[in-house]
């Protein structure tokens, strides 16, 4: 039984992410997005509760290998919504650069990001990247609202022009 909700679970998560992508206005992107969400928290529980893989995965890390990268990335993915929360803090100086670089790598190490513009998740691993790659000092605090801006209309044009004046700062 697990194994047929595990399979429609990844059939809706597909329609879903159809569903994000063609999603023309900011409402539906954000209802799609929350749906997603919803989709990838099910799948990691139904995963997270099938005996086999839990034995297997046990058995594996007990003889020193890794988990495979789409284990990694179910369960490391960062939420739109932790994302927001972490630039928050950023944002209110709870987090100084020296944080959000740390938190940003640790997400980025131990992730499978998306490598397509258009694929789920793509605009947070496009930050996520940044954050965890620049300087100390080339995206600051004030550029959160631009970089919330990004995250929510996926306009990478603007993108790329924040980074471009992050860098010439």
């Amino acid at each position: 039984m697990g194994r047929d909700v595990e399979r429609r679970l990844r059939e809706r998560l597909a329609r879903v992410e159809a569903l994000h992508a063609g999603a023309t206005t900011p409402g539906e992107r954000a209802a799609a997005q929350k749906a997603l969400e919803r989709v990838v928290e099910k799948l990691g529980e139904v995963m997270a509760k099938d005996e086999v893989r839990r034995f297997v995965w046990a058995h594996v890390a007990s003889l020193g290998v890794p988990e495979p990268q789409h284990v990694r990335r179910e369960r490391g993915m960062p939420t739109a919504a932790e994302v927001a929360r972490a630039l928050a803090r950023w944002q209110r100086g709870d987090w100084g650069p020296r944080e959000v670089h740390r938190w940003a790598c640790r997400i980025v190490d131990a992730v499978v990001l998306p490598h397509h513009p258009d694929h789920e998740g793509a605009c947070r691993a496009e930050v996520l990247l940044q954050l965890s790659s620049r300087r100390l000092g080339s995206l600051r605090p004030t550029d959160v609202p631009r970089i919330e801006r990004f995250l929510e209309d996926r306009d990478w044009a603007a993108w790329f022009e924040l980074l471009a004046e992050a860098a010439g700062r």
